[in-house]
């Protein structure tokens, strides 16, 4: 087997794939809506319910966003 794709390699990369998958069509745009929301509301000064549900939302992505970026580092750690 190449040395270069070794199982332990290749399931790293795939991981980091998932995670940037998640930030980039998820993270990345609740974040950009939320600011546009907080731009709005600035003038305002009431928050809307939203914004707390997209808060929410980007916790709990943020958090699986993780777990594979993690996996990927244990990867490359054990290399199994």
């Amino acid at each position: 087997m190449d040395p270069l794709r070794d199982d332990w390699l290749v399931w790293s990369e795939v991981q980091f794939v998932i995670a940037g998958m998640i930030w980039l069509f998820l993270l990345v745009p609740i974040q950009i809506r939320q600011a546009r929301m907080a731009r709005d509301f600035a003038a305002d000064g009431e928050i809307p319910d939203f914004y707390f549900a997209l808060g929410r939302r980007w916790i709990v992505w943020g958090l699986v966003a993780t777990v594979p970026l993690v996996g990927a580092m244990w990867s490359m750690v054990a290399k199994s």
